[in-house]
C-alpha cells in the first residue's frame, strides 16, 4: 500500500572488456598462404573475420591459416574472455609479387653419354634451385650453373629463383641427346710380312673416321676410311672410331 520496505543492496560486478589483440603488418609471397597469430600470450578465445563488424567467423583460435593470396588482404580478429568481447583488430597482409622465372638459354645438343652445363640468370638476384619436375619434387642442385650427369636420352630440367622467401615459377631447359653412333666395321686384314705396311679400311664415307694407337685417348694417326700403317716388325693393334656432328662412336680394334 503506502508502506515501503528497507532497501537491499544488489551489487553489479563489471568485467572489463578485454584488450584487442595487438596490431600486425605481416607480408606473404604471391600465391602462398600465411599463418597469422592473434596474441603472443593467448588467453580466452579468438575469432577471425573478413569484415570489421558483423559477418561470420572464418576461423577460431589463436592462429589462423589464410588461403593462398594474390593481392593484399585484411583480416580482423577479436578476443573473448569472461563472456566479454574486444573490438576487432585489423591485420593487413601485404602480398609480395613472385620473382620472375629465371632466364635460361636454349637447351644444348650433346653426344650420347656426355654431360651438359646449364646456366640460369635473374635480374632480381636471389638463389637458384634445379629440379627434374615442373612442380613439386626435391631440388637436385642449388646454384646458377648445373652440370648434368652423363645422359643417354633427351632430358628436361627445371630451375626456379628464390628471392627472400618468395619463389618464382620454374623455367624449363631441355638437353637434346643425339643417338649413339655405332662402332665402325672394318675389313679383315691378312697377315703381312715383317718389315712391310698394312692397309686398314673402315667401311663408309671418307673423312668420318679417326684412327688411333690406343683403345681410349692416345694419338690421332689419321682421318679417313683408310689408314696405311708404317712398316711393322711385330703384331700391332690399331683402333678406329666413327665421328658425326662432333660425336664419336666406340672404337673398333683391328
Amino acid at each position: 500500500g503506502d508502506c515501503t520496505s528497507d532497501r537491499i543492496a544488489v551489487p553489479v560486478s563489471v568485467t572489463p572488456i578485454p584488450s584487442a589483440p595487438p596490431s600486425q603488418s605481416p607480408s606473404a609471397c604471391y600465391g602462398t598462404g600465411i599463418t597469422l597469430t592473434a596474441d603472443p600470450s593467448p588467453t580466452g578465445t579468438y575469432n577471425w573475420y573478413t569484415a570489421a563488424t558483423g559477418g561470420s567467423s572464418v576461423g577460431t583460435g589463436n592462429t589462423f591459416q589464410t588461403p593462398a593470396l594474390t593481392s593484399n588482404k585484411t583480416y580482423y580478429v577479436e578476443h573473448t574472455t569472461g563472456g566479454c568481447t574486444s573490438e576487432r583488430t585489423p591485420i593487413t597482409i601485404t602480398v609480395t609479387p613472385a620473382p620472375d622465372a629465371p632466364v635460361v638459354p636454349d637447351g644444348p645438343v650433346i653426344c650420347n653419354g656426355a654431360t651438359a652445363s646449364l646456366t640460369a640468370t635473374s635480374a632480381q638476384g636471389g638463389s637458384f634451385q634445379w629440379f627434374t619436375a615442373a612442380t613439386g619434387g626435391t631440388s637436385i642442385f642449388s646454384g646458377d650453373t648445373f652440370t648434368t650427369p652423363a645422359l643417354t636420352a633427351t632430358t628436361t630440367y627445371y630451375v626456379q629463383t628464390t628471392v627472400g622467401t618468395c619463389i618464382s615459377e620454374r623455367s624449363a631447359i631441355t638437353v637434346t641427346v643425339l643417338d649413339p653412333i655405332p662402332a665402325p666395321a672394318v675389313q679383315p686384314v691378312p697377315a703381312i710380312c715383317a718389315g712391310t705396311a698394312a692397309t686398314l679400311t673402315a667401311t663408309g664415307s671418307p673423312d668420318d673416321y679417326e684412327w688411333y694407337d690406343q683403345a681410349t685417348g692416345g694419338n690421332l694417326l689419321i682421318t679417313g676410311n683408310t689408314y696405311v700403317t708404317p712398316e711393322l716388325t711385330a703384331n700391332t693393334t690399331y683402333y678406329v672410331q666413327s665421328t658425326a656432328n662432333g660425336c664419336s662412336s666406340p672404337r673398333t680394334a683391328i
